[in-house]
């Protein structure tokens, strides 16, 4: 789990919000992580949510920094993991 503040990531991901039938969808391939809502804002907030968990995935797997490694320069605006 990211909890230590030298263990801060942060992305900058472009999200392309749609609606589809009065359901809102966001994603972002790179990562496979999704987001789905009633409103724009629950479907980011879910979104937020899917992507801490691959975080933490990735993490318990040990292969947080070769994820990372692999996305656009672009999305990434900090990675430290001491």
């Amino acid at each position: 789990m990211v909890s230590d503040k030298e263990d801060l990531i942060q992305f900058r991901i472009p999200l392309e919000i749609i609606e589809e039938d009065g359901c809102y969808v966001c994603s972002y391939q790179p990562l496979n992580a999704h987001g789905q809502g009633r409103t724009a804002e629950e479907a980011v907030s879910s979104f937020k949510q899917a992507l801490r968990a691959v975080v933490e995935i990735c993490q318990e797997n040990g292969n947080l920094s070769e994820v990372v490694a692999q996305l656009p320069n672009s999305a990434i605006e900090g990675f430290s993991l001491a």
